[in-house]
């Protein structure tokens, strides 16, 4: 269920990317105004929130920016290269993201891996969907813990969901039979 949500919005971000692209072209923006479009397009991917703490991050595909984050959680760690990143495991998770994206650009994928942050006991598990946006040479990546969306608040919202479920079937039910009687009582004759 997660994996289809991440997907989806990978999926629609990269539409999103690519279609703010063909606009700028089809308007012959000048390279300062694309600069600025660019920029704010990177502010709103950066303002994204996925789950609890899950976020949408853009790394650079090929060249020079290959691996390095052009939009970071927050844009605190922009710039920053992480192609020699590895998850707990040991795993160089970034160059196969980066590497598997840029060799099918028409592909959204999802990427599983347990991440550790500095000062957490253990690695979790998190998983990221993966899109390339070939024009601007971005690695879309929307990624979230899975314990965003399935842990204590989760839990919480499924059983909110189902005692308003409940309640609501008792509600019906009494309802149904409060009109029953009350139905009985206006249709006798006097």
């Amino acid at each position: 269920h997660i994996e289809n949500r991440l997907v989806t919005q990978a999926g629609d971000w990269g539409t999103f990317v690519d279609n703010r692209v063909d606009s700028w072209e089809e308007n012959n923006l000048s390279e300062a105004e694309r600069e600025n479009k660019k920029e704010e397009l990177k502010n709103l991917i950066a303002d994204q929130k996925i789950g609890k703490t899950g976020y949408i991050y853009v790394l650079g595909g090929t060249g020079d920016n290959k691996g390095h984050y052009i939009v970071s959680k927050n844009r605190e760690r922009d710039g920053e290269d992480l192609l020699q990143a590895q998850d707990a495991d040991g795993d160089y998770f970034i160059q196969e993201i980066v590497n598997r994206s840029v060799d099918n650009p028409d592909e959204v994928f999802l990427k599983e891996y347990p991440w550790q942050n500095p000062g957490e006991d253990s690695a979790r598990p998190k998983v990221a969907a993966i899109r390339y946006v070939e024009e601007l040479d971005w690695v879309i990546g929307v990624s979230a813990y899975y314990s965003d969306f399935t842990g204590p608040s989760a839990d919480a919202k499924s059983d909110a969901i189902n005692k308003l479920a409940i309640g609501g079937g008792l509600l019906i039910v009494f309802a149904i039979g409060a009109s029953l009687v009350y139905g009985r009582s206006i249709s006798q004759p006097l």
